[in-house]
């Protein structure tokens, strides 16, 4: 029994020794372990456990809710009780009070705790993990997260995030930068940058600036600066991309105005000059020194740049403080004042005169810009002596001058026009609008119309006198700008002497042309009444050569023929006059003619003598003029004409041309005639003048002169190259009225008839 009590005791004290060795290992474990029977009582904590829960202390004896949560009831979602239930392990994270206002998470994992000998279900183990720590990284990398990407989205860069080949993520600014719907970036390649750049992507250090494309291509400047990041497990680039194209363009645009306001400070044609003023104990200015000076200040001044910056205005230019103009008080009150001062003045020392504008930029000192006007001060002095002179001619010349404001304020008038209107006195012409001197006031409208014209024409127009009678006067003005207003120098010229002898040529004229008009009818009854006794006479002959046919001999024939030729001469010049009298007379008005048209009917006049003859006729593209078609086509018929009647011993070969020249065409008809003696070929354009060098050669001596007629109401000249044995060019001018008509024709093929 000794043994056995020996036994029990060394039992006891194992299980005693066991009990404290599982204790100090479950102590010894930095994660809670506690245990709870079956109504979720708490059999054991370690002290993990008491720690945790200190302010619940003591915990065994208490419900596991009351103690670990300080509930009165069951956890709604409790894993102790699922694995009461199931008998099958759980996991739950819980919250906990780790202190008064601090917040914990435990890991709580249940395993069921079984009678070791039954195996029957005693109650849980519960192993509980502090995941705190880890639940507040969790949050802060969510809450990282979170304000990374409001961070993100709210910055004007565009950050991105790529592995060097392709965008995993980007924020708005990034996408909306390249042009991209903000959920169509991912996935895109970094194309965006310029290849020559493309680097710069995954390089750390920065910022660098780079190239980038729109999604259309469009180019952009860019800053760009990187950083390697962690990212889903593996190493990427976080690329912050920044826009400066419009910084780029001001920083351009801030560099051109520094070099505009540089070239200006040194280019400018006015002086510049910056000084500080000096004053005495008093405050009053004494002297001012040179502080900046520009190009133009040395050349208008004729002082260096190198002789007086840093020095006093007395010690380069000694005496100007007795100068009768104030330099130095002047420029003192706008330095120390900071009111503006605009004068001009002559500067004695310089011996020049200046246009000065002088300004504070800040208190104690002073800029001056000037002009030198001496120039313009002589120019006065000159304006002066032309005003005087300008007065004196008013009053030497021959004609009425009155100088006047647009609006016809009378300024100056000289004694002529006085005269010529009936006025006494200048002041009493002078308190009068020149407005009043028009008969019709809309004739002032209409001249003042003709000056904004600028035609360089006399404006004509009936002037009332003082007494109440009119004249006829001719106007010629010319503006002058004055200082003040712009002015109207008139000149007045008395033409109804003119006006009275222009009337009368009008009547002349009137008369003339009914004259002209009476001659023309004389011309045509004349003409008829000449033609009939002769074409009866002919008429005559004919009969008589033909009954007499073999009664009379040859001597009578030949007298009969003569006659018959006689008068058939004599037809052809009463034709020929009519033809010329009517020239000019007609009075048709001249329009667009196609002289290609005009000479065709002119060669179809004379086509039975061409046949008859063997002559050839040819001409290249000819022009349209203004002009009357009839008498261009007898133009053109008498000078083929004559040139046929006068071909030699050879068929007629006759050629028409035109070349223009200046403002006018120029038309050449050459034959291979007999040519004309240079003595003759001012001669031939006279009526009734034709060659006599042999007798079969001539004509009635008007058609030349026809010709003329012709080209001279067409405003042309005529005229012949010639020599005996050579033939003949003659030569005409048409002038050139149609714009669009070309130089010369396009198509100068040669037309053969």
């Amino acid at each position: 029994m000794g043994n056995d009590i020996e036994t029990g005791k060394s039992i006891g004290n194992r299980l005693r020794e066991n009990e404290t060795f599982l204790n100090d290992v479950l102590d010894c474990i930095q994660d809670g372990i506690s245990i709870l029977d079956k109504d979720l009582n708490i059999l054991f904590v370690n002290k993990t456990m008491e720690k945790w829960y200190a302010h619940q202390m003591p915990l065994m004896g208490k419900k596991c809710y009351k103690a670990y949560h300080g509930s009165d009831t069951e956890c709604d979602i409790c894993p102790s009780l699922k694995t009461l239930k199931d008998g099958k392990p759980a996991m739950e994270i819980v919250p906990y009070t780790v202190e008064e206002g601090v917040k914990g998470w435990l890991e709580l994992f249940t395993f069921p705790f079984k009678d070791s000998k039954t195996g029957l279900m005693k109650g849980v183990i519960e192993y509980v993990r502090d995941i705190s720590e880890r639940k507040r990284a969790e949050e802060a990398w969510r809450e990282s997260e979170e304000r990374f990407h409001k961070l993100s989205d709210a910055s004007f860069e565009g950050i991105a995030i790529h592995d060097g080949e392709t965008i995993l993520a980007a924020n708005k600014a990034f996408a909306e930068m390249l042009g991209y719907e903000h959920s169509d970036i991912a996935g895109e390649s970094v194309g965006f940058v310029e290849p020559e750049y493309r680097d710069l992507l995954v390089k750390e250090e920065g910022p660098y600036e780079a190239v980038c494309l729109q999604r259309d291509g469009t180019p952009f400047i860019c800053k760009i600066r990187g950083k390697s990041i962690p990212y889903q497990g593996r190493r990427v680039h976080v690329s912050a991309i920044r826009d400066i194209t419009e910084m780029k363009q001001k920083e351009e645009a801030l560099k051109k105005s520094e070099l505009r306001y540089k070239s200006l400070f040194t280019e400018m044609l006015n002086g510049f000059a910056y000084h500080k003023i000096i004053t005495d104990e008093n405050g009053k200015p004494v002297d001012y020194v040179f502080l900046a000076i520009n190009s133009a200040f040395e050349k208008l001044t004729g002082l260096k740049k190198g002789d007086i910056i840093g020095k006093k205005v007395t010690e380069v230019l000694p005496g100007i403080e007795k100068d009768q103009v104030d330099w130095i008080g002047t420029y003192g009150k706008v330095a120390l004042t900071g009111e503006e001062a605009r004068f001009e003045s002559y500067a004695e020392p310089l011996d020049r005169w200046f246009n000065v504008y002088a300004y504070c930029p800040e208190k104690g000192y002073f800029s001056v810009i000037f002009e030198d006007i001496t120039e313009r001060k002589k120019a006065d002095e000159l304006l002066m002596v032309s005003e005087k002179k300008f007065r004196d001619l008013m009053e030497t010349v021959p004609v009425g001058i009155v100088v006047t404001t647009p609006e016809g304020s009378v300024v100056e008038v000289n004694q002529h026009l006085l005269n010529m209107l009936g006025y006494d006195s200048k002041e009493e012409f002078q308190n009068l609008s020149a407005v009043v001197h028009y008969c019709d006031a809309e004739d002032r409208e209409r001249f003042l119309e003709s000056l904004d014209k600028n035609t360089g024409k006399g404006f004509e127009v009936r002037f009332r006198r003082k007494d109440g009678s009119r004249i006829w006067v001719v106007l010629h003005s010319i503006s002058r700008n004055m200082a003040i207003e712009t002015q109207l120098i008139n000149v007045v010229t008395d033409i109804t002497y003119s006006k009275q002898a222009e009337k009368k040529l009008r009547k002349f004229a009137e008369d003339l042309q009914l004259s002209n008009r009476k001659l023309e009818e004389f011309a045509a009854v004349a003409s008829h009444d000449l033609q009939s006794p002769l074409i009866s006479v002919l008429s005559t002959l004919k009969l008589l050569d033909i009954e007499s046919k073999d009664k009379l001999d040859l001597e009578a024939e030949g007298y009969i023929g003569y006659a018959r030729e006689t008068i058939a001469n004599m037809l052809a010049v009463i034709r020929s006059l009519l033809e010329y009298s009517r020239v000019g007379t007609s009075g048709n008005k001249f329009k667009p003619v196609d002289t290609e048209d005009a000479l065709d009917q002119s060669i179809a006049n004379l086509l039975a003598n061409i046949s008859e003859t063997g002559a050839r006729v040819t001409y290249d593209r000819l022009p349209h003029v203004s002009g009357d078609r009839g008498l261009l086509t007898l133009l053109f018929q008498n000078l083929i004409g004559n040139a046929i009647r006068f071909r030699g011993g050879s068929p007629s070969r006759i050629h028409i041309s035109s070349e223009r020249k200046g403002d006018e065409w120029q038309f050449s008809v050459s034959d291979n005639g007999i040519g004309i003696d240079p003595k003759d070929v001012e001669k031939i354009f006279e009526i009734f003048h034709s060659l006599k060098a042999k007798e079969e050669y001539r004509g009635t001596g008007i058609g030349l002169a026809t010709c003329k007629k012709i080209v001279e109401l067409h405003g042309g000249r005529i005229w012949v190259d010639s020599a005996l044995g050579e033939g003949s060019t003659f030569h005409f001018t048409l002038p050139i009225t149609e714009p669009d008509q070309p130089d010369n024709p396009d198509n100068p093929d040669k037309i053969d008839t």
